[in-house]
């Protein structure tokens, strides 16, 4: 259940998911 919401947020607020993909990298 919980990895469809993710897929959802991930669909619909593509600006974010980018954002926080740039935010993991600068983290390692």
């Amino acid at each position: 259940m919980l990895f469809v919401i993710i897929n959802y947020i991930h669909q619909h607020l593509t600006n974010f998911t980018s954002k926080h993909q740039q935010i993991e990298i600068a983290n390692q």
